[in-house]
């Protein structure tokens, strides 16, 4: 048995209407109940649950109760039960969707999915409900006789006319209209206003109710482009380019009625009204670029209840605006954004997405502090800088080339609103320039000639950040100018004020060379290929190694890794003393390991006959027997058959070979360390040290100086060994050693053993 009550719930009033049921609605505005009620008269509807069954048992009319589980609605904010109450409203009728639909086509829909969630919305929508029962709000300009609620039948006058102006009003106002003069057209001052009823010839009030405030957002194209009075200007700016907005809900809300209120308000371009047939409206917006919602870290809804609701002005402050836009710029817009958690007591034990893009930041800002500390320390302008591309390095031209491909992607980004894909590239681009780049020109700032390769190196370092700053100015407003402003502006008075006031930079194709980057590309990429491996063999790049085995994955990779010049970039960077092609899978053997959680349930007893059986087995022909099932003898006579989710079979590499494989590709890593790689480990470590603790001095980048140590005998023979090394890394005109240090002086580690050291600056003559 189902009970129905049309005046207390939507469903059941649909029911209702269907069945012709009559359609009660006994609770006023706070839910109490209305005078007619009788005992229940002026009691709040979840109160009286109770006192209602022991009624109808009663008056013996109760066929059964009981407690069970039931969802209910409450209030999102604050938690409370809320109640159905029917009431009567305002709506607009739907009768001219099909024209809607049409317009729909007429617009880019960002993601393309947004095009079927409203057709969707259109196809199944009721007719438009414009009222609310609230005081705040658009007042609807709807005026209605005041004897529409007449208590005779026959007196009552249900005319009601809609006013589409402030001056149709002031004509057709017959009292209050001076006390509404000077007041914007909202209540209290709007409801003063009355007109004559043309019906009856009475008085006709404002009706009570406020508009949906979608209605209002829906009308903004009309009513601020003069569509009323200056055609000529709408016409100028309608439709909008662009709108942009959450997705979720704006179908039903403010999407749909400016789609609605457009089409509506265009009625005499309908499709039925032309001689063609073919519709002349206009879309209200040309683009419409939806995104997702903005939850926690953890994925849910941010509410203050929750405690878990940040406020702009605290993440601005804590992880800074920039950092904000960076985030949501680099969201994929159709997926909620999750938010970091930026609270001073968060987990410790894991990288937050607000860490991660502030390291992209800080390395894009490191990039332009090298630029800087450089030119100051030779006297670079960008005027001297006038070096011709060809003249430049491989170096140089690829960067340049990655840049100009950069800039065409940017700009297909930002034409076609995927800026998400260009934050991507961002950060690929700015590791490259510098993990690669700058890494592999260090030594050309360094140099103290002023040739054209030095030169050529700061004429393109500048080049990069300048453009880089034009083509990250929209979406990294304050990064960029401050780079711009420093960099530009401070030597070139003359120059635009603003990053934002310069040009876009234009592709140049000239400047793009294919087979450059793809040659580099390759070198940074078994760079990157050998970095893990040492990651994984925890063995840091300062330590040397025997050598590097590559089986490339192309012909032109291995021709890339045959070229001498390219080869010694590899070692460098790998910090291996060789790199050799080599049939790296010819060298792994092949490892069969029984999968025990599947094969125990299937063949527990047999279980350690069955390993013994793996271990001696040739692994080759178990994999190639996997599929149509490896059988084994059981020592009783029975059968065991393995299939490919029964052992796991793996390349195993010999002992003292670290093996990654990546796209076809195969790199293999000696980690074994003699003791002569050891010594020079030490002495590199050792550089690292005294380069830390010139930081800390805040020395000159090009200051020499004098230094003395102190270690013990291991450590010192390593040091030693490579004096001339590590005085030319730390600028050091005397190396000393020098047992007298005393305990408190500066402590490093060098290879994890301590050493002391002094150092003194040199003056300059």
């Amino acid at each position: 048995i189902v009970h129905i009550a049309p005046g207390c719930g939507a469903e059941d009033y649909e029911l209702g209407k269907e069945e012709g049921l009559v359609a009660i609605s006994p609770l006023d505005e706070s839910g109490r109940y209305l005078p007619r009620f009788g005992w229940l008269s002026g009691r709040y509807a979840h109160d009286v649950g109770p006192d209602i069954v022991a009624d109808l048992d009663r008056r013996g009319i109760l066929v059964a109760s009981e407690h069970y589980p039931h969802r209910y609605a409450h209030c999102w904010r604050c938690g409370t039960p809320i109640v159905y109450r029917l009431v009567d409203e305002w709506y607009i009728s739907m009768g001219w969707r099909d024209e809607i639909i049409r317009v729909v086509d007429q617009v880019q829909w960002i993601p393309e999915y947004g095009r079927q969630l409203e057709l969707d919305w259109l196809r199944n929508m009721g007719d438009w409900m414009i009222s609310k029962k609230r005081y705040w709000g658009l007042a609807l300009p709807i005026w209605r006789c005041d004897r529409h609620s007449a208590a005779d039948p026959a007196e009552r006058c249900d005319w009601f006319t809609v006013i589409g102006s402030k001056e149709e009003l002031q004509e057709r106002a017959v009292q209050g209209f001076e006390a509404f003069l000077g007041h914007s057209p909202h209540r209290p001052w709007v409801d003063m206003v009355k007109i004559r009823c043309e019906r009856c010839g009475g008085l006709a009030s404002r009706i009570p109710e406020v508009g949906n405030p979608w209605l209002d957002a829906g009308i903004v194209p009309f009513s601020t482009l003069g569509w009323s009075t200056d055609r000529a200007y709408f016409e100028k700016w309608f439709p909008a380019d662009l709108v942009l907005e959450c997705f979720p809900g704006q179908f039903r809300n403010w999407f749909y009625a400016l789609l609605a209120m457009s089409t509506m308000m265009q009625d005499e371009l309908w499709a039925d009204r032309q001689p063609d047939g073919v519709s002349r409206v206009q879309a209200p917006f040309r683009t419409l670029f939806g995104y997702a919602l903005v939850r926690d870290e953890e994925g849910r809804e941010m509410h203050k209840s929750l405690g878990n609701a940040i406020a702009f002005d605290y993440a601005a402050d804590r992880i800074g605006a920039e950092a904000m836009r960076y985030i949501f710029a680099a969201q994929t817009p159709s997926a909620n954004l999750n938010f970091p958690n930026i609270s001073p007591d968060r987990p410790k034990n894991k990288v937050h997405r607000d860490q991660e893009v502030l390291r992209q930041l800080l390395t894009f800002w490191n990039c332009y502090s090298f630029y800087v500390t450089y030119a100051e320390v030779d006297g670079i302008t960008p005027e001297k800088l006038d070096v011709p591309l060809g003249q430049r390095s491989e170096l140089d031209r690829w960067i340049i080339s990655k840049f100009q491909r950069l800039v065409a992607f940017a700009r297909d980004c930002y034409d076609n609103y995927k800026v998400h894909l260009l934050m991507d590239r961002f950060e690929k681009f700015v590791d490259d320039l510098s993990t690669w780049y700058l890494r592999r020109s260090r030594r050309r700032f360094w140099k103290s000639e002023s040739d054209t390769d030095k030169l050529s190196a700061y004429a393109t370092l500048f080049e990069v950040l300048e453009g880089l700053c034009r083509v990250m100015a929209p979406t990294l407003p304050f990064i960029t100018e401050e780079i711009y402003q420093n960099i530009v502006r401070s030597v070139c008075p003359d120059a635009p004020v603003s990053v934002h006031l310069l040009d876009f930079p234009e592709f140049d194709e000239k400047k793009v060379d294919d087979g450059l980057e793809a040659r580099i590309d390759t070198v940074v990429r078994y760079r990157n290929l050998g970095l893990r491996l040492r990651n994984e063999a925890n063995l840091k790049v300062r330590q040397p190694l025997a050598r590097v085995l590559i089986q490339p994955a192309t012909a032109m990779e291995r021709e890339v890794l045959g070229n001498a010049e390219m080869v010694a970039q590899l070692m460098e960077e790998l910090n291996v003393k060789q790199v050799e092609l080599a049939d790296v899978r010819g060298m792994l053997r092949l490892s069969v390991q029984p999968n025990l959680s599947a094969i125990g349930p299937k063949y527990g007893r047999y279980l350690k006959e069955i390993q013994a059986h793996l271990a001696t087995a040739d692994a080759r022909e178990v994999q190639a027997a996997l599929q149509g099932g490896f059988r084994i003898r059981l020592s009783d006579g029975g059968e065991a058959t393995l299939g490919p989710s029964d052992v796991t079979v793996k390349e195993v590499a010999p002992e003292g070979l670290a093996v990654l494989s990546d796209d076809g590709a195969l790199v293999a890593l000696d980690t074994r360390v003699t003791e002569e790689l050891r010594r020079e480990g030490v002495a590199r470590d050792f550089v690292r040290g005294v380069q830390e603790y010139r930081k800390q001095l805040d020395l000159y980048v090009a200051d020499r100086i004098h230094l003395r140590y102190a270690a013990d005998p291991e450590t010192e023979a390593a040091i030693e060994q490579w004096r001339d090394y590590v005085c030319h890394e730390t600028l050091a005109l005397k190396l000393t050693q020098d047992p007298s240090l005393p305990e408190d002086a500066q402590v490093i580690k060098a290879s994890g053993r301590p050493v002391r050291i002094a150092l003194e600056v040199v003056p300059q003559r």
